[in-house]
């Protein structure tokens, strides 16, 4: 299975009207944020490592909202200076893949579909190119699809009418054989690459039953609006976490991957908070970076070390903030600083009332007031021993370990301070 996907945003989207003309169609915001974090999002459930956004209309505006990095995807551009068509947009962004396959998908569509179905199918049929299709009760807007054993062998462009399967514009193709049948310039891969491959029989077909919404049109954009906000609410909590003393053992200066303890019923925790539907950040500070004791690399082995004991996948986390500074030197995000937990909260369009913060030190518990959001202890000789430890103990509740805070304080409503 590839773990590449390139993602097709540069449209200028001229059914959507005004709305489009400053802001691209991906970057309109739904359900309280922009469309193109809902499509991400989908990806890193389904295992992607690297994206490609093709862009072109109002480029810049994409690597503002987006930047390099997203939940643990590295994000990677490819900017068409003049309209190149799906075909085309496609073969330009393939120079930047170095994989035999990608899966490619259009960021102004959310269509949830199981990635790895897509690729058994590929690789069984040892097809150019697979596709995800979906039945609709009317196929006028799209065109239709016929199959016979996963295999695509009519394509209809728009004007029929009624039920049947469309293109749900995922694909997973080869990148040398659609590089070697790209023309030079511009290109529809619908008009002009696809059919000939359906006639030689080299596209597969994967149906899929999965949610599917197209933000092109107006009264579609309204709808993604009311749907993706319901799917949404359950996930718009969040534990920000320490590590040193909350999820590992407190050792100065650690920087070892294998002096990683972890303490006691930390998976049991994490995977408990997981299956409440809260999203999990890590935030440490990491001082000896800025002493010069161990280096960024060092601290990266460490939280790899850490997810391996935990034992819930390489994405556990949604985002991690290492501070890496001296405590006399200026931060923006060393603790007790709130800006991570805030940029989070406006990233991923948290509910404040909904988040918390768990730690062991005073810094820890300082952010989390800073943010506005909900604070908890857990029990560490730091807890007691540093500055002010005992005068905050009193206005925040203090647990005997991150397992304790999960089953005693999850659910419950916010402390009062």
């Amino acid at each position: 299975m590839s773990h590449i996907a390139i993602v097709l945003v540069g449209g200028r989207g001229t059914r959507l009207g005004a709305l489009t003309e400053q802001t691209p169609k991906p970057l309109l915001p739904v359900a309280g944020r922009p469309f193109i974090f809902h499509v991400l999002d989908y990806l890193v459930q389904q295992g992607i490592k690297q994206v490609v956004l093709a862009t072109g209309h109002l480029a810049d505006a994409f690597e503002q909202a987006v930047g390099r990095q997203y939940r643990g995807i590295a994000i990677a551009y490819s900017r068409e200076d003049t309209p190149l068509g799906t075909g085309g947009a496609i073969a330009l962004a393939l120079r930047q893949v170095n994989a035999p396959a990608a899966y490619v998908l259009n960021g102004d569509t959310y269509f949830p579909a199981d990635l790895r179905s897509l690729a058994a199918i590929h690789d069984r049929q040892r097809a150019a190119l697979s596709v995800v299709l979906r039945q609709v009760p009317d196929v006028s807007r799209y065109g239709q699809i016929t199959t016979s054993q996963d295999v695509v062998t009519a394509m209809q462009e728009k004007g029929g009418s009624g039920p049947g399967l469309i293109n749900g514009g995922i694909y997973l193709m080869n990148r040398s054989a659609l590089l070697e049948a790209a023309p030079t310039g511009p290109f529809s891969l619908e008009r002009e690459l696809l059919p000939g491959w359906i006639q030689q029989r080299k596209v597969a077909g994967c149906v899929s039953d999965a949610y599917f919404i197209d933000i092109g049109i107006p009264a579609d954009l309204q709808r993604a609006q009311s749907d993706l906000a319901q799917s949404r609410s359950a996930t718009r909590k969040a534990l920000f976490l320490d590590r040193d003393g909350t999820l590992i053992e407190h050792k100065p200066y650690l920087h070892r991957p294998e002096d990683v303890v972890l303490l006691p019923g930390t998976a049991d925790a994490l995977r408990l908070a997981q299956a409440a539907g809260y999203l999990l950040f890590l935030f440490t500070n990491q001082s000896g970076i800025g002493r010069g004791y161990f280096t960024l690399d060092d601290v990266d082995q460490v939280n790899r070390r850490l997810l391996e004991l935990i034992g819930l996948g390489p994405n556990l986390f949604t985002e991690i903030c290492i501070a890496p500074e001296h405590p006399d030197q200026q931060s923006e995000y060393r603790k007790p600083s709130p800006r991570f937990i805030n940029k989070m909260i406006q990233r991923y369009d948290l509910q404040p009332e909904q988040c918390w913060m768990v730690g062991d030190t005073v810094s820890d518990w300082e952010a989390g007031l800073a943010a506005n959001i909900s604070v908890a202890a857990v029990q560490s000789s730091l807890a007691t021993d540093a500055p002010g430890g005992e005068a905050a103990r009193g206005s925040i509740p203090m647990m005997d370990s991150l397992l304790s805070f999960v089953q005693s304080n999850l659910y419950r409503n916010r402390v009062v301070r």
